[in-house]
């Protein structure tokens, strides 16, 4: 029988053995291989006071919705905080720039009529997957600016979307400029999203014509967990190429069909559009053919108005730009009216930094991107969205990865070198450290990869982004004013000289 005693006994016995490990174990553990280390933890980590500090999240937040008034603060501190946070907040830009002054106008030529659309590429790693931050920016700049419907969606949805229910045949496969190359595709012309959907694999040295003929589907409706304007569009646009064989392709509003005809075969890039009286209720398209173009995407959207596109490249740096198709790019990108590139990468590299010079190569890798997109892309602004604090588990503690802050260092460095606004999501969260906070507010903000955001912290990091773009943009309008109260000042006192001038005579 074990009596009480006994059970103390093995206790104080099992602790004696973990203390004497604490006290021998190396710091650095014991290296099995390259990738595996033996670790214990060590007496001082039982002892020594918590080192990480615990952000106040909610009370962060909260503080963002507070009205600013730097004139009441007396305290020089808290007046030095509140434009610290001012700052981390804004959109910032190289001392030589002030503003997203092409996307801005466009805005406001779309409001006058001067224009009848304006389009968003939101290009991101999977921090944006499934239109997460896009959706929130979109539905405010539709309501303010008009326009309508999600934008283009690749034709093999990889990552469920909340702005469209999407199904598709098991037949379709995808390729990407960005992850491991498949050594079947022989060419770069991925398209401007970086994506290839087909239903049919890449066949080299074969008749082509001896292939039997297959049929794949692509069924589209609104979907209930959308924004109301993402919900309505009466236009559709398939962009493909690179189409060898002729291609059957029709298109059904649930059992009735509208269209049936073959898609335009050759090695250029093409647009087809189709145009609807109202949003339909399910959209069913059918492609039969012996050889699968490239698709690029299809778009759902209105005719005018803000057209927002979530592109979300899962595991890329965001160095893939000039490695696609310059031709393609340019013509691709041509077809459409963009003023705004918002680039949200970096959290793919991050955990890879180990030094100062790594961190800063990929700044200046990236910036040679900006530079590329830049030339493609003459009228458009751009806006460099830099890493969110990610974190990694050190003993028992969630802290952030080393040389986060450097890459964001470099990241911004090479934004405003090139002309690009830069958004802070790092500061914005609270900095160093701040993730295991946003993992464990309730409700949580983040995941427990201690990476990504949960739908509500996207939507509040959304807001956050969408604010400081509306308070640039007041900025803008403001100093117009102060530019045209400047030119009547300077007209009327040339007025007032003549007048003068003629007197005197």
């Amino acid at each position: 029988m074990v009596k009480p005693f006994h059970v103390l006994l093995t206790l104080v016995a099992v602790a004696a053995v973990c203390m004497l490990a604490m006290l021998v174990f190396p710091a650095n553990g014991i290296k099995i291989n390259n990738d595996v280390t033996l670790n214990f933890p060590q007496l001082s980590s039982f002892i020594e006071e918590d080192t990480v500090a615990v952000l106040d999240v909610d009370s962060l937040l909260n503080s963002y919705e507070e009205p600013i008034d730097s004139t009441a603060i007396k305290d020089s501190i808290q007046r030095f905080k509140l434009r610290h946070r001012q700052k981390m907040l804004s959109i910032q830009f190289a001392s030589n720039q002030a503003h997203l002054t092409k996307f801005y106008q466009s805005l406001l030529d779309l409001k006058s009529g001067k224009r009848s659309k304006v389009r968003i590429l939101h290009y991101g790693d999977s921090q944006i997957e499934g239109d997460r931050i896009t959706s929130y920016i979109r539905q405010k700049l539709q309501v303010e600016y008009g326009g309508s419907g999600p934008g283009m969606l690749p034709l093999m949805q990889f990552i469920p979307n909340m702005s469209i229910v999407q199904e598709q045949s098991d037949n379709w496969l995808r390729y990407t400029a960005f992850g491991r190359k498949d050594t079947t595709v022989n060419h770069n012309g991925f398209g401007l999203r970086g994506i290839i959907s087909r239903f049919t694999p890449y066949v080299n040295n074969q008749d082509l014509n001896t292939l039997e003929p297959v049929t794949a589907t692509v069924q589209l409706k609104p979907s209930r967990l959308g924004y109301a304007k993402v919900k309505r569009y009466n236009k559709m646009r398939i962009h493909y190429g690179n189409a060898k064989m002729p291609v059957y392709f029709r298109i059904k509003l649930g059992e009735v069909e509208v269209f049936a005809d073959s898609l335009q075969v050759g090695d250029n890039s093409f647009v087809f559009e189709y145009e609807f009286e109202n949003t339909p209720d399910e959209i069913n398209l059918e492609f039969t053919g012996k050889y699968s173009p490239d698709f690029y995407a299809v778009s759902l959207e209105s005719s005018t108005g803000v057209i927002v596109d979530n592109v979300a490249m899962r595991g890329s740096s965001g160095t893939i730009f000039s490695k696609i198709s310059n031709s393609q790019l340019r013509y691709q990108y041509g077809k459409e009216p963009i003023t705004l590139v918002l680039l949200q990468y970096g959290g793919n590299t991050v955990p890879y930094i180990d030094s100062d010079k790594k961190a800063q190569d990929y700044g200046r890798w990236f910036g040679a991107q900006i530079a590329y997109l830049k030339k493609l892309l003459p009228n458009a602004d751009f806006v460099l969205i830099g890493p969110s604090d990610m974190a990694k588990k050190e003993k028992t503690q969630f802290v952030t990865y080393p040389y986060l802050p450097k890459v964001r260092d470099a990241l911004k460095a090479a934004a405003f070198k090139e002309g690009a606004g830069f958004w802070d999501i790092y500061e914005v969260m609270g900095g160093k450290n701040s993730m295991p906070s946003w993992v464990n507010a309730n409700p949580p903000l983040a995941g427990t990869d201690y990476v990504h955001f949960t739908p509500k912290g996207a939507k509040r990091i959304a807001e956050l982004f969408y604010s400081a773009m509306q308070n640039d943009f007041e900025k803008y309008m403001t100093a117009i004013e102060m530019q045209k109260q400047a030119e009547k000042a300077k007209k009327d006192s040339l007025l007032t000289a003549n007048d003068t001038f003629n007197i005197a005579q």
